[in-house]
């Protein structure tokens, strides 16, 4: 399956996503990154994404928070597809994190 890791820099939030299976947990504006493939066992939820938020905000000149600072805070989510939900689609939980000098 295919999905895309998005992030923020304005807090966490939580509204229903889809019949409420998930929830979206970052709030716009929003910064997507690259869409990716999930390789994984069709039926195990074996499947994994990862992303390097370091390389992509270093070669994205106008990515969302750049130019880097310390204390900064970022919310970041995994929209992919997922064929028998409601939307074909569902959302991870989220991740939140502070910028370090």
């Amino acid at each position: 399956q295919q999905g895309l890791f998005f992030y923020g820099i304005n807090g966490p939030k939580a509204d229903p996503w889809g019949a409420s299976t998930s929830f979206l947990c970052v709030k716009s504006p929003l910064e997507r990154m690259g869409v990716q493939t999930m390789f994984g066992a069709p039926g195990t939820c074996n499947g994994s994404m990862a992303v390097d938020f370091l390389a992509f905000v270093d070669t994205h000149g106008n990515a969302l928070g750049r130019p880097l600072f310390a204390g900064e805070v970022f919310a970041a989510q995994l929209w992919y597809r997922d064929p028998p939900s409601p939307k074909t689609t569902m959302l991870s939980n989220a991740v939140q994190w502070t910028m370090l000098p």
